[in-house]
């Protein structure tokens, strides 16, 4: 079995992901006129003129937060300021908004990349979920630009995937954050259980279970599950963040065994449409 990486080493393929990830939207974004900047992206009411601002005023607050947190001085940004920031970002000249996205990215992860193991491990940063290390923040600043570079392909190509590099380095944090993004109200009073079997480079099987509309992770999969699903962790990522479509599921009918309408309400939960 091999190491878990340091988390320096871990926060170093990150950064280079991210970058990646960045570099690929912004040359995507240059090609782009006028009309299609402000066309809709598979997230509800954001052109893509949105999302990259949203991805380059993310990285700056962010940075600031981490920079705050540890100098002692926990920086927090409220709802209306970060709209407002956003804004304001948005506003700037096509060729300057993509330039900041790929100047913020770096410069966030030029940051974190000089910090110790300890630093990085450190739960200081203050996020809606309570204080967070910046390890897991640096998760989130690819997680964000990863799910949004798909965001802005999948309605003009529908078989448009996550980065598979991505994919791989983000699958423990999506099942990590997958319980908060189930939506409680769709799972109801159902209960169910479900086997995800991520075909990567190993074979892993993990659950899914739900009773009284929270969703539950665990590191082993039910012994009888209602439903198995076969997916690489691209499909994973993009199932537990609600980017998995129905129609890409019933496309993937092989992959499923057992109940799908449980597997259907699993999707609908996510937020997928």
């Amino acid at each position: 079995m091999s190491a878990t990486p340091a988390p320096r080493a871990t926060v170093a393929s990150l950064g280079a992901a991210a970058r990646r990830e960045a570099a690929a939207l912004a040359a995507y974004a240059r090609e782009l006129d006028p009309a299609a900047w402000e066309a809709p992206t598979w997230c509800p009411g954001w052109s893509v003129r949105e999302i990259v601002a949203h991805l380059a005023e993310g990285m700056d607050r962010f940075g600031r937060q981490v920079r705050g947190a540890l100098a002692g001085q926990p920086v927090e940004f409220s709802m209306p300021e970060r709209n407002a920031r956003r804004a304001e970002v948005k506003a700037l000249p096509t060729a300057e908004l993509i330039a900041r996205l790929e100047a913020n990215t770096a410069a966030f992860f030029d940051s974190v990349e000089r910090l110790d193991d300890d630093d990085l491990t450190r739960a200081i940063v203050p996020m809606a979920a309570g204080l967070t290390p910046i390890l897991q923040v640096a998760y989130l600043r690819l997680y964000e630009p990863a799910l949004h570079r798909w965001d802005v392909l999948a309605p003009s190509n529908p078989t448009a995937t996550v980065d598979a590099v991505a994919a791989d380095l983000l699958l423990d944090y999506a099942l990590l954050v997958a319980p908060r993004q189930a939506s409680r109200e769709v799972l109801g009073d159902t209960r169910g259980a479900c086997a995800l079997a991520i075909d990567g480079a190993a074979t892993r099987r993990v659950g899914l279970t739900w009773h009284d509309g929270a969703l539950t992770v665990t590191p082993t999969a039910p012994a009888a599950p209602d439903a198995t699903l076969h997916l690489a962790p691209e499909s994973v990522v993009r199932l537990t963040s609600g980017r998995l479509p129905l129609a890409a599921l019933d496309r993937n009918a092989a992959g499923i065994e057992g109940d799908r309408e449980r597997v259907a309400l699993l999707s609908r939960a996510f937020g997928s449409h």
